[in-house]
């Protein structure tokens, strides 16, 4: 998540730093493909209870739905055009996302953008 949120940032700056974006999709781009790779079939990442590591997964799946949300997505495949949104990409977890979404716990903390107004870069 905190490489989604770094790219959230840079693609804004009027000095982008295509190398360290470029790092920064391979980190979400990985991290994706890891997490999708060790789900596999399962509904939970860690034992038989959704717990912290569900959580954190959900969190990130949030997170980058919010991404495509926003066009940024679009905007990092200036960087990678092989990118692609998650939901596109990760048949694991977006299974394992469609088990969760409707846990009153999942629904009610789901990130939402807000629409920034102050420059912060």
């Amino acid at each position: 998540m905190d490489a989604t949120v770094a790219l959230f940032w840079e693609v804004q700056r009027e000095h982008q730093s295509l190398p360290w974006a470029q790092r920064q999709l391979r980190k979400v781009s990985g991290g994706l493909a890891e997490l999708d790779r060790r789900l596999g079939d399962r509904d939970l990442f860690v034992g038989d209870r959704f717990g912290l590591g569900d959580i954190a997964v959900i969190s990130v799946l949030g997170m980058q739905d919010v991404a495509g949300e926003t066009g940024m997505v679009d905007l990092w495949r200036k960087i990678d055009p092989a990118i692609d949104r998650w939901r596109s990409l990760y048949a694991n977890l977006l299974r394992f996302e469609a088990v969760h979404r409707d846990r009153p716990s999942v629904r009610d903390t789901a990130p939402t953008m807000f629409t920034l107004t102050e420059a912060v870069v």
